[in-house]
Parts: C-alpha cells; structure tokens; sequence
C-alpha cells in the first residue's frame, strides 16, 4: 500500500522515536538501582536484605517487560502519529515514576485497612497499581489506535489483534490486584510478586502469535 506523503508533517519515524524512548527507560532503571543502597542502609536482617533485593529485582524486571510492550507497538508502524507520540508520552511519565513509587510501597506498603477506612499503606499500594494500570491501558489504547488507523497485512492484523487481547486480560488482572488490596486487610504489597508472572504471562502469549505459523493453504 503506498504511504501518504502528506502524513510526513504531522508524524516521525519510528527510529527517531526509540532513542529518546530507551533513553527515558534507561532512567527508569538507573533510579531503581540509586534507590536500593539507601534503603539498603536502613536494613538490619538477612531476611530484610532478601526481601529487599527481590523487590528491586522484580520491580526491575517489571519495568523491563513493560520497556519491551510499548517498544513493539512503535516498531510495528513505519511512521509514528501524533496520537501515537502522546500516549508514548504519557507512558514514559507513568514509567519514570514507577521507580519513586516501588521504593514507597516497599517502606509503607505493609498495613491493615478496609475499603470505607484507607490507610497509608492502601493509599501507597493502590496508587503504585493504579499506575501500573495506566501503562497497561497506555499499550492498549496504542494497539487499538494501530488497528483502526490503517489497515495491515493479514498477520500483522493478527498480531495486533492477539495484542489486543492480552492486553484485556492483563487489565483485568491488575483489577483483581486493585480489588484484592482495598477489599482484604491480609492483602498488603503481594502483588509485586505476581505482577512479574502476569507480565510474564502476557509476554508469552503475544510469542505464541508471533511465531504462530500461518495455516498452509492446499492446492
């Protein structure tokens, strides 16, 4: 399909976009990692040690996963829209404030509280999740927008669509998370534990439509 030219003002290319991307992404992790010694300092046990390390770690991994959803959202098109660059925007700003807010969680995160009485420890965690589910609406407005924007090659079509549905199904999971913490007083910051599996899952599932080998058609 020819491209339209006229598009070449109001757009930029995807290679123009990904070094200031990475860039901001790299940020992200260099704050996770000038985060850790201090709260390391503070720390007075092995076992605090250890939970503190898994926490970075996962939320390091966390933010690797989610560095890698958006990324191939904005490869699959050869020209980025302005629609497109807000929500990478948008996505960029949630991401650098992820590292601000684990190391929150991981200080106050620990706490009983009900759902009509909120306490430190739900604001924090609920805000972290809320985030959290922000970026994964950020892909899933991103995907749709590739959908409907222009029309793609069969397998291209497919590869959003499979993107689409993951994505569903990872919000519907982080709502799970979000109802978990306002709704049960044993339910505190756990969910950092599962978010890397959802992503995971996530990850997964978007390979299998990668390398899905297309159905061979007989003569």
């Amino acid at each position: 399909m020819a491209f339209n030219r006229s598009l070449r003002h109001h757009s930029l290319r995807s290679r123009e976009v990904l070094p200031f991307y990475d860039s901001v992404f790299a940020v992200a992790f260099t704050l996770l990692a000038f985060n850790l010694p201090d709260r390391l300092g503070a720390l007075a046990g092995t076992s605090q040690l250890l939970n503190t390390l898994a926490w970075y770690g996962l939320s390091a991994v966390a933010v690797f996963l989610y560095w890698l959803k958006l990324r191939r959202l904005v490869l699959l098109d050869r020209f980025v829209q302005l629609p497109q660059l807000g929500l990478i925007g948008l996505g960029l700003l949630t991401v650098v404030l992820v590292p601000k807010l684990a190391s929150l969680v991981l200080r106050h995160g620990v706490g009983v509280g009900s759902l009509l009485q909120w306490t430190l420890a739900q604001v924090v965690n609920t805000t972290f999740l809320g985030f959290l589910l922000l970026f994964n609406l950020i892909c899933l407005l991103y995907a749709i927008s590739l959908k409907v924007r222009r029309s793609h090659r069969r397998r291209s079509d497919q590869l959003l669509q499979g993107i689409i549905t993951t994505q569903l199904m990872g919000l519907a999971a982080m709502l799970v998370l979000v109802i978990l913490e306002l709704s049960f007083a044993w339910f505190d910051n756990q969910y950092v534990f599962l978010l890397p599996l959802i992503l995971v899952a996530e990850e997964i599932t978007v390979l299998r439509v990668i390398y899905r080998r297309p159905p061979q058609r007989h003569p």
